[in-house]
């Protein structure tokens, strides 16, 4: 007569301290093997079957022949037929095993971005995501970016794109699922960096640095052609000293200048250069210079004009000029013409003052002068001119009895009751004429010897100018530059 017999008994995990309830069954009476359990360490080597209703937890099964059968493997996507996998893979994978494949366009942004641990452990850790946020090297968002690259260490960060030679890697910008703006550099185009807005590359930066605005063909470091708008406008803060601020190196030798700003136009009736204050105390162009330069600069080919000034002008400091006059409308024919009158010159920094006096009874008349003559000239000089309009036969003679003192001086004449005409002359003597006495004569610098201020009125080509040489060798370092450029 045969028995069976129910045996109820806990299976120990290794290493995992879990106890796992069972029941295995053995049928006496027929040759059935079965394994005796045993403690937490191994003992005798055992061969048999365990039947398991339930889970076994276990950090290992060991042995040449150890398997497990009887699992539902077709409830796991891509699993294989068998354990261990062998054969071809399917769902999710691709390939054969025991080396399979991650198939093709399986892996969608549903199976990643909704889980905020599946991008940690496909990226190594580097890339993360919450919601509809993407990481990059950080898991934390920015305001409300949706992607954001973080860089932990030193160095360059951010992204790089690396194309196929003459390709065009680029930024774009999308509204209303039509391309609005992008950045890209031109593989086409000497890899030149160029920023495109609607219809047409707006900013063009070429490898060396040239920077151009409506233009692809940049010469100079920062080029703007404008077309019909204006080349520019800067506004400067409440805080701001300058709307504009241009900077020029220093000079290398007298003919390689440097120019801070540039400006040329080729309108009849435009300005390169236009300055406008709205401030009632304010400056419309202010030029400075340190040293020997030059704060304003103006030049013109006769017979044009190096300034004009429309209004009053005021000059701190030495007025050098070939020539000088008043330009009036002439005030015989005001509408047709001009009436001119040239300045009176002298190699001295001379005042000249003028008058007319009638002398008393006895021949003489004081002559008082301003309170402030005495202060600012010296080395004076008298003329006097007898003036008598009756004609007679009888000539009377003029002369200074006494000389300027306190402002004054004192003239008598050989008859009463003569009308006197008078001038007397100073030399300035204030600081600043002290200062700055003007020079009787003096040599040309170097860099001007051989060439002349009037070349065209000394009867020899313009060209020998001291200005138009220094303009020529301005040009000609303008345009090696450019060729460098």
């Amino acid at each position: 007569m045969s028995r069976n017999s129910i045996l109820s008994f806990i299976i120990v995990a290794a290493g995992t301290g879990a106890l796992l309830a069972t029941t295995a069954q053995s049928q006496f009476g027929a040759p059935k093997a079965f394994v005796n359990l045993q403690p937490t360490t191994p003992g005798t080597s055992q061969s048999g079957h365990i039947n398991v209703s339930g889970k076994v937890i276990a950090s290992s099964f060991g042995g040449s022949g150890a398997e497990i059968t009887g699992l539902p493997w077709a409830a796991i996507t891509g699993a294989p037929t068998g354990f261990p996998p062998n054969g071809a893979a399917g769902g999710d994978l691709a390939g054969t095993y025991p080396n399979p494949s991650i198939g093709t366009n399986t892996v969608s942004s549903l199976k990643l971005a909704t889980d905020p641990n599946s991008l940690p452990k496909v990226s190594g850790s580097n890339m993360f995501s919450s919601g509809s946020f993407i990481g990059i090297g950080t898991s934390t968002p920015i305001g409300a970016a949706r992607f954001v690259v973080s860089q932990p260490t030193a160095g360059f960060g951010g992204m790089y794109v690396n194309p196929s030679p003459g390709g065009s890697p680029f930024y774009g910008y999308s509204q209303g699922g039509s391309i609005a703006a992008y950045t890209y550099v031109d593989g086409a185009d000497s890899n030149k960096w160029k920023l495109h807005q609607g219809s047409l590359d707006v900013v063009t930066v070429t490898t060396t640095g040239q920077v151009g605005i409506g233009t692809e063909l940049p010469t100079w470091r920062l080029e703007v052609n404008s077309g019909t708008l204006a080349g520019g406008k800067f506004i400067g803060g409440a805080e701001a000293s300058s709307g504009f601020i241009a900077l020029a190196p220093a000079l290398m030798s007298t003919t390689n200048r440097g120019d801070g700003f540039y400006a040329t136009t080729d309108s009849t009736s435009g300005y390169a250069v236009i300055g406008y204050s709205s401030a009632t105390t304010g400056r419309g162009v202010y030029g400075r210079a340190d040293g020997t330069g030059t704060g304003v600069y103006g030049r013109a080919i006769s017979p044009g004009i190096a300034g004009f000034f429309d209004g009053n002008c005021q000059v701190v400091g030495t007025l050098s000029k070939g020539g000088g006059s008043f330009k009036i409308d002439h005030p015989l024919d005001p509408e047709n013409k001009y009436l001119y009158h040239s300045f009176v010159e002298s190699p001295d920094m001379m005042n000249i003052y003028n008058g007319v006096i009638t002398t008393d009874l006895k021949g003489y008349a004081t002559v008082a002068l301003p309170d402030w003559f005495d202060a600012l000239n010296r080395d004076f000089r008298y003329s006097l001119t007898i003036i008598d309009t009756s004609d007679s036969d009888d000539f009377v003679q003029a002369k200074i009895v006494r000389e300027i003192q306190a402002n004054h001086f004192v003239l008598r004449t050989s008859a009463p009751r003569t009308k006197v005409s008078w001038t007397v002359t100073g030399i300035r003597q204030d600081d600043f004429a002290n200062s700055h006495r003007i020079p009787l004569e003096e040599l040309k610098k170097p860099e001007e010897r051989g060439y002349y201020l009037y070349p065209q009125e000394a009867g020899i080509p313009p060209e020998m100018g001291i200005e138009a040489h220094k303009e020529a060798a301005r040009n000609t370092m303008i345009r090696s530059k450019s060729l460098k450029r």
